[in-house]
């Protein structure tokens, strides 16, 4: 892992927290949202329905995040989820080519409907995901599958 890799997490940190300086809605993340092992449960049911506690989708928790500590806390869970999911991913594992397509495309969906703050946090998705180009046509194919899963219902 280059060193650009290991601290890509730590400045997306930094981005998100500067670029929601001064948002002061209160709302905060669904339950589960930053829970990384929640996260990988719910998203073993992809391309299925993906949902955390209390019901809570992926693009909710990606919507509602606006503080700088939620966007902070969910920023470092998700992605370090998206980069096991990789890693996995790139290793052959077509299940987790689904699960990190399906994560990308409801963060996607989650973004487009919130204030661009979250555009950030998708955008660091993309990033862990051009990981897999390297892993076959099977492994982008299940990711594809997985986005296409993630944008309309995740």
């Amino acid at each position: 892992m280059s060193r650009f890799e290991r601290l890509a997490p730590a400045l997306l940190l930094a981005a998100l927290a500067v670029a929601g300086c001064g948002n002061s809605q209160p709302e905060g993340l669904g339950a589960g949202c930053a829970d990384r092992e929640q996260l990988s449960a719910a998203l073993e049911k992809a391309p299925g329905t993906v949902a955390l506690e209390g019901g809570t989708s992926i693009s909710g928790c990606v919507n509602s995040a606006r503080s700088d500590a939620d966007l902070m806390t969910l920023g470092y869970a998700i992605t370090a989820t998206a980069d096991r999911l990789a890693e996995e991913a790139r290793g052959g594992d077509r299940a987790a080519a689904l699960q990190l397509g399906f994560l990308v495309g409801a963060a996607d969906r989650g973004a487009s409907t919130s204030q661009g703050i979250q555009s950030e946090l998708a955008y660091r998705l993309e990033s862990s995901a051009r990981r897999i180009e390297g892993a076959g046509p099977q492994a982008r194919a299940a990711f594809e599958e997985g986005r296409r899963a993630g944008q309309s219902q995740g």
